[in-house]
C-alpha cells in the first residue's frame, strides 16, 4: 500500500491492526496453548499437531487450507479444543468461534459428551473443558453447541464452540439452515445470513474428512461436491480452515485441490503428514480365515467361538459390514455368555439403528469398561458395524472383523492396541450382503495384498488401490451441483430458494440416500412414560436414523407421523394441511418407489419422526421383520 497524507487513518488502522495480530501471535502462538493443554490433561503433545499447528500460524487469513494427515487414535480432535482456548485468550485472527464439522452424529455426540460431561460422583470422568477450566485455562464447557438434525444447541452456530455435522453445516452455508428450513419451504421465507455469517467469521475444522467421501463404495460424489463448493467459498474469504484426516487417496485430495485451484488461483493448500514417531509402539498379529465355503449360519457360529475363546484372554472386538450379521452375531455370543466358563462376562451390540438413548448406553458401558490404562477390560465383548470405525476412542486386545476396503480396515485396526502393546486381528471373508455396502473388486485386492505381507503398512499401501480403480477423478463429482453451489454462495441476488431447488432434485447434498428419522409405538411410549415420571428427556433420544431405501422397501410399515411429539396416525381424521403430505405416502406405499424427496417433506410439515409397524429391542436395536439389512 503506498503511504500517502491522504491515507494516514487507513493506514494507522492497518498498522494497529497488524501489531494486535504478531502481538497476539508472539504471546499466544497456538502450539504453546496445545502443549498447555495437554499438560493439564496429563496426555503426551504430538509432534505432528504442533508442526501443523506451527504452519497454520502461517496461512490464517491467507485465503488457504491446512490437511493434516495423522494417524488413528493419534488426538487429532485436540486441534479445534486448542483452537477455542486460542479464541478465548484473546486469538482475534482465529475469528470468534470454531466450528468442528464431522461426517456423522454419533461422531458428534461423543464428542461432544467428552468435551462437556459434567464432574458427578457417577462420572468417572469429567469432560475435558471441565478439567481445563478447573485448572485456570479461561473456558467454558457452556460455549459448546451441538448442532446436527437430533440436537439443537446451537441453531444458527453461533456458540463459541460449535460441533456439528456436515449435512448441517453445507446446507447453512448455502443459504437454509437448519432451524429455517420448515419456515423456509413453506413460508418462502429464511434468515440464511444470520449462519452464514457466523461461519465466515469462524475457523473451521473438518475432522475425520475420509469419511465424507464414502471411499468404500466410492458413492460419495454429492459430498466431495459439496464439500468442494464449501471449500472454495471460504478459501476465497479467507476463512481459517483444517481438514483432518487419517487416509486420504492421491487422486481423491488432487482433485480437492484442482477444483479449488479453479476458482482461487492463488489458494495455498498446505499439508502436514508423515510418520507418527510418538505413537505407541504396537505389535500386531494379522490372520485371515478362509470360510468362503460355509454356510452363513456356520461361519457366524464359528465367528462367535471365537469371539468367545478370546474373551477368556482380553476384551474383543467384533465388527461387521452389515447390520443384520452384527445382531446375528450379538444374539449368539449372548447365549454362550449364559454359559459361566465359556465366554466372557459381558457383550453389547453397537449400530446405526439404535435411539439416541441407547447408543449413549453402550458408550457409558464402554467408558466403565475401562481399565486404568484406558485399555477395555478382559472379558468384553463389543459387536458392532463401522459405527465405531471413528469417534470412539477404545482400546481392545482383539478385533474379528468381516473383510473391507483398506480405510475401513486401518480405522478398525486403530481400536486394537490403541494405548500399545500387543494386538490381535482376524479377518474373515467379504459376505454377499455386503456387495451393497463395499466396492468388492476393492476389498478383494485388499485382502489379497493383506495376505501376500500382514502388516500394518501393507494396509496403508493398499490405500494405492483406490488410485487405481479411479480411472476419472472427474467422475467422482456431480459438475452441475458443484457449480450451482458455489454461484449460490458467491452471488447475493440468489437467496434460499436456490438451495430447495437443488434439494428437490438430489434430495441430499451430503449422502448416496437420504436418512430419516423413525420411531415405533414402544419406543413413543416408553419416550412418555419417562417423560411422565419427570425424567429429563427429549424425543429425538428416542427416534432412529432409518435410510430412505430401507423405508421404501418397507413402505407398507409406515402407519403416521409423530408431530408435537403428538402420533397422527394414516387412518385417523387427518388435518387438512397434511392430507396432501398423506396422500403422497400412500402413493408411495402401493407403488413401493418414492417419487418425493422424503427428508424436505418431513421439514416441511415439522415431523418429529415417521410412525413405522417394527420391534424395538432395548438391546438389539430397531428389528425390521423379513429385513435382510
Amino acid at each position: 500500500m503506498a503511504i500517502t497524507e491522504d491515507s494516514p487513518k487507513k493506514y494507522n488502522t492497518e498498522v494497529h491492526q497488524k501489531y494486535q495480530r504478531n502481538h497476539a501471535r508472539e504471546s499466544l502462538s497456538l502450539d504453546e496453548i496445545y502443549k498447555k493443554i495437554c499438560s493439564i490433561l496429563g496426555w503426551k503433545p504430538r509432534q505432528l499437531i504442533i508442526e501443523g499447528l506451527r504452519k497454520f500460524e502461517e496461512i490464517i487469513r491467507r485465503r488457504g487450507v491446512l490437511i493434516i494427515k495423522a494417524p488413528t487414535g493419534y488426538g487429532k480432535t485436540l486441534i479445534s479444543l486448542t483452537l477455542y482456548t486460542a479464541i478465548m485468550l484473546g486469538r482475534k485472527d482465529l475469528g470468534f468461534r470454531v466450528i468442528h464439522v464431522l461426517p456423522l452424529r454419533a461422531i458428534g455426540d461423543k464428542f461432544y459428551r467428552d468435551l462437556t460431561r459434567e464432574p458427578s460422583e457417577d462420572s468417572k470422568k469429567p469432560g475435558l473443558l471441565w478439567i481445563l477450566k478447573n485448572n485456570g485455562l479461561q473456558v467454558n464447557p457452556r460455549d459448546v453447541g451441538l448442532q446436527h438434525m437430533s440436537s439443537r444447541g446451537s441453531p444458527f452456530l453461533a456458540k463459541k464452540y460449535v460441533i456439528t455435522t456436515i449435512d448441517t453445516f453445507i446446507t447453512s452455508l448455502f443459504k437454509l439452515p437448519v432451524s429455517e428450513i420448515a419456515k423456509a419451504v413453506r413460508r418462502g421465507t429464511a434468515h440464511y445470513e444470520i449462519s452464514r455469517g457466523f461461519i465466515y467469521s469462524s475457523t473451521v475444522v473438518l475432522d475425520e474428512f475420509h469419511l465424507y467421501v464414502l471411499q468404500g463404495s466410492l458413492k460419495g460424489e454429492r459430498t466431495l461436491t459439496s464439500v468442494i463448493s464449501a471449500l472454495k467459498g471460504l478459501i476465497d474469504a479467507e476463512t481459517p480452515m483444517i481438514i483432518a484426516t487419517a487416509t486420504l487417496p492421491k487422486k481423491i485430495q488432487k482433485i480437492i485441490e484442482k477444483e479449488i485451484k479453479l476458482e482461487v488461483d492463488d489458494a495455498i493448500i498446505e499439508e502436514i503428514a508423515g510418520p507418527a514417531e510418538d505413537m505407541p509402539k504396537r505389535n500386531l498379529n494379522i490372520d485371515l480365515i478362509d470360510y468362503h465355503n460355509a454356510d452363513r449360519s456356520v461361519l457366524l457360529d464359528q465367528i462367535s467361538d471365537e469371539s468367545c475363546k478370546r474373551s477368556l484372554k482380553g476384551s474383543v472386538l467384533v465388527i461387521s459390514n452389515t447390520v443384520g450379521d452384527a445382531i446375528d452375531i450379538y444374539s449368539r455370543i449372548r447365549d454362550r455368555v449364559k454359559n459361566i466358563g465359556e465366554c466372557g462376562s459381558d457383550v453389547r451390540l453397537l449400530h446405526s439403528r439404535m435411539a439416541g438413548f441407547h447408543r449413549s448406553e453402550v458408550l457409558k458401558w464402554l467408558e466403565s469398561s475401562e481399565d486404568e490404562d484406558g485399555r477395555i477390560k478382559k472379558g468384553s465383548i463389543l459387536v458392532a458395524t463401522q459405527v465405531v470405525e471413528a469417534g470412539v476412542d477404545v482400546s481392545f486386545d482383539h478385533l474379528i472383523t468381516e473383510a473391507s476396503p483398506p480405510d475401513n480396515l486401518i480405522q478398525r485396526i486403530g481400536r486394537i492396541a490403541r494405548r500399545g502393546g500387543d494386538g490381535y486381528i482376524i479377518i474373515y471373508p467379504f459376505q454377499d450382503k455386503s456387495k451393497h455396502v463395499y466396492i468388492e473388486d476393492i476389498v478383494e485386492e485388499t485382502i489379497k495384498r493383506i495376505r501376500e505381507k500382514k502388516e500394518q503398512s501393507t494396509l496403508e499401501k493398499a490405500l494405492e488401490i483406490y488410485d487405481e480403480y479411479i480411472k476419472n477423478p472427474q467422475d467422482l463429482l456431480k459438475i452441475d451441483l458443484l457449480r450451482s453451489l458455489y454461484e449460490l454462495d458467491r452471488n447475493l441476488s440468489l437467496n434460499h430458494r436456490i438451495l430447495i431447488k437443488l434439494l428437490n432434485e438430489f434430495c441430499t447434498l451430503t449422502r448416496d440416500s437420504e436418512i430419516l428419522p423413525v420411531i415405533t409405538e414402544d419406543l413413543y411410549n416408553l419416550y412418555i412414560k419417562r417423560k411422565d415420571s419427570g425424567d429429563s428427556v427429549k424425543i429425538d433420544d428416542y427416534i432412529v436414523p432409518l435410510d430412505s431405501e430401507t423405508i421404501i422397501r418397507n413402505s407398507e410399515r409406515i402407519k403416521g407421523f409423530v408431530i408435537d411429539e403428538e402420533i397422527v396416525k394414516l387412518d385417523d381424521n387427518i388435518p387438512k394441511d397434511l392430507q396432501n403430505l398423506v396422500m403422497k405416502f400412500n402413493r408411495m406405499i402401493k407403488s413401493r418407489n418414492a417419487d418425493i424427496c422424503l427428508s424436505i417433506e418431513i421439514m416441511k410439515y415439522s415431523i418429529d419422526a415417521l410412525l413405522i409397524e417394527a420391534n424395538y429391542d432395548l438391546e438389539r436395536g430397531l428389528i425390521l421383520k423379513g429385513d435382510t439389512f
